[in-house]
């Protein structure tokens, strides 16, 4: 018996632990939603619903009958929205790093990303058609332009925040501005960055659906605009969920990697709320 004591200090313990916390935060989320949809499952049926809200069930004989034709279009709204929201990361993190070298340029390139946040992306869309064509390229791009702000105001922020004592030894050590960025900044500003590519996530999804309503062959938008137009309500709502279940995804998944990356945060204060 006492040899099973020391269970819960070792690294499986650790992890049943997190899996037991996760799955009893989820439970009531999860009971909730339920509880939701067989509401509104029994008030259709009963006829207390208008038209343009179909029951679960409904939605859900869409996804059987059109799992084909929302995987084509799926395919590539998923690569539009990745590589824009790798170019954004990109060009954001460049920028804050040179912002942080470079200090005199950090008040431009702020007042740059500023400029490019404060056009609405729905007034831009068009004029980006109409130069780059209805192709991949401007999918990308618009897909890039909501999640740029985000991770350079990240960056900008995240790159400052240094402790004083740490950057003083650089100092002492006569570390160049290129060592400060990648052994001092960078560390230190992860957990900024990472807040910051989370917002970014959703938006870069919202860039590339608007990027395919303005025009596009194929994408979630697409299917989306036809299944509205053909008055096709159950398939509407799901490239609506389709489409939030994707900003989810991709959000899970860096919140996934920055469990992983960030391990090295002490006193709690990025740790508690994840």
């Amino acid at each position: 018996m006492p040899d099973e004591q020391p269970v819960l200090g070792t690294a499986a313990g650790v992890r049943q632990a997190r899996i037991g916390s996760w799955m009893a935060q989820a439970a009531l989320p999860a009971a909730t939603l339920a509880l939701l949809l067989a509401a509104v499952e029994a008030a259709q049926r009963g006829g207390l619903l208008p038209p343009t809200l179909p029951a679960p069930s409904q939605v859900w004989g869409s996804l059987i009958s059109d799992a084909g034709l929302l995987w084509y279009h799926l395919q590539p709204t998923l690569v539009s929205i990745a590589l824009g929201y790798l170019g954004a990361l990109a060009a954001a993190l460049a920028l804050g790093g040179i912002a942080n070298t470079v200090r005199r340029a950090e008040h431009g390139i702020f007042n740059v990303g500023i400029v490019i946040d404060s056009i609405p992306i729905i007034a831009i869309t068009p004029i980006l058609i109409i130069w780059l064509g209805m192709g991949t390229p401007a999918r990308i791009i618009i897909a890039a332009i909501p999640a740029f702000f985000p991770i350079l105001v990240g960056a900008i922020q995240g790159f400052k925040a240094i402790d004083h004592l740490a950057g003083e030894l650089f100092h002492v050590l006569s570390a160049s501005p290129i060592q400060r960025l990648r052994w001092l900044a960078l560390p230190s500003a992860l957990p900024y960055l990472f807040a910051a590519f989370k917002v970014a996530a959703p938006l870069a999804v919202l860039g590339g659906l608007i990027a395919e309503w303005a025009g596009a062959d194929r994408g979630l938008g697409v299917m989306m605009t036809y299944a509205m137009f053909a008055y096709k309500v159950p398939q509407v709502w799901l490239t609506i969920i389709a489409t939030a279940l994707l900003a989810v995804v991709f959000y899970a998944l860096i919140a996934a990697l920055e469990r992983i990356v960030v391990t090295w945060d002490t006193g709690g204060r990025i740790g508690e709320g994840r």
